[in-house]
This record gives structure tokens, sequence and C-alpha cells, in this order.
């Protein structure tokens, strides 16, 4: 289902307009006009509703996972820049409430970001706890992969950064060995130092992916020097 279908389903299926309406009204335009609510309430809602209807999704999706790992991901599945993105993907900014100092065509990623959550706030109090994880695991569906491996990324890098550094107090370096292939699919590999000391080389088609794979072997073979 393409996005302007899902706000479509979601949207058309809130029963209580006012509510609707008080979830895509920025405080712009309540500060302009006193009979007018904002969202703030109801973002303060949905932003605690978006926790765990992902915190759940996660605890059964990882069931192995530790604690840190799955802040981590949550971390990156409620970020500011996940959420500002699935609302420019919905096309919120046509449909938020605003006042005269904002512009349609220029409001900041914060203020649809906000209203995403405010939505979901509406939803949740409008139909009850199960629309509300209806509409978030469908409106992630697309970006929970991407977002979970770049947490990942991180983690293996943060991992070995972390034992190299209370090992040895310095940092590992990462630098790229060689680069081929043309520049619209050039693969790179990254080979991560241990001072002098190469631990381990991966090769992928991004600086990024290989970084992560060369991390992700390093931590494997550790036992081979971390001596």
């Amino acid at each position: 289902m393409s996005y302007p279908d899902l706000w479509k389903k979601y949207i058309n299926s809130i029963n209580d307009k006012d509510l609707l309406l008080n979830a895509l009204t920025h405080s712009s335009k309540s500060r302009e006009d006193e009979t007018v609510r904002n969202n703030e309430r109801l973002e303060f809602l949905g932003d605690a509703v978006l926790k765990l209807i992902i915190t759940k999704y996660l605890f059964d999706k990882y069931p192995k996972a530790q604690e840190g790992i799955l802040t981590k991901y949550r971390a990156k599945l409620i970020s500011d820049k996940m959420l500002s993105s699935l609302a420019k993907k919905m096309n919120l900014a046509q449909h938020a409430v605003i006042g005269t100092t904002l512009a349609r065509d220029n409001i900041p990623d914060s203020v649809i970001g906000d209203t995403v959550e405010a939505l979901i706030g509406a939803i949740y109090l409008d139909s009850g706890i199960e629309k509300a994880h209806d509409f978030i695991l469908e409106l992630w569906q697309e970006d929970m992969s991407q977002a979970i491996e770049d947490a990942l990324e991180l983690e293996y890098k943060s991992r070995l950064q972390e034992l190299i550094q209370d090992k040895f107090k310095i940092l590992p370096a990462y630098k790229v060995i060689s680069s081929k292939g043309p520049d619209h699919k050039k693969e790179f590999e990254i080979g991560v130092y241990l001072d002098a000391k190469l631990l381990a080389t991966a090769k992928a088609f991004s600086k990024k992916d290989a970084s992560q794979l060369a991390a992700k072997i390093a931590l494997e073979d550790s036992d081979k020097w971390l001596i």
C-alpha cells in the first residue's frame, strides 16, 4: 500500500473529526487563535504509544537481543529523522493546520515529524491500541529493516571501539585498502586497524557497508589479536 493510500485508510477511519483536526494543528495556529487547540498534548500521548508499540515489536522479533541492542534499534526507529521522513512520504505538510508564521512549502521537519506522533495519539484515543498498532507497523514497514541495519552497523563498530579502548586505550582506524569498478558500482575494500596492525578486511559496494563487515569480522576473530 502506498503512503498516500495508507494516509487515507487510517485518517478516514477516525470517527472524531475534531480529534483529527486537533492532531493536525500546530501551535503556530493556536497562538494566533486562542479558540484553536494545538496538537502538543496528542503528540505527548502518541510518543508514548509509539514507543510502546515499537518496543513490543522489537521484544518479540529479537528474543535473544540484549537490552542495549534493543534500545539502539528503537532509537533509530523513533528518531526525529525517521518521523520527519515518514511525514514527508505521507505528504503531511499539505494537511497540517499552521499559522501565518510558517510557509506551507517550507514547514520544518520537526513540525511534521511531531504531527505523526499526534496522529498516533488521535488514532489511539479514537479507535484503541490495536488500530494504533496496525497504523504504526504499516507505516514503518518499509523502513524497519534499513533502520535496524544502520543500528547494527553502529553496534559492530561501537562494540569494537569499546573493546579496543578498554584493552589498548586507543581507537580503531578504518582505511580504504583498494577500490575498483565504475563509479556507479565501485567496490571498496576496507581494513580496520589496531595501531599499525591489520585486524580484518571486508569488501562491499559502499565504504559504510565494508566498514561494518570489517568490524564484525574483527570482533569474531578477536581471540586472534586480543592478547
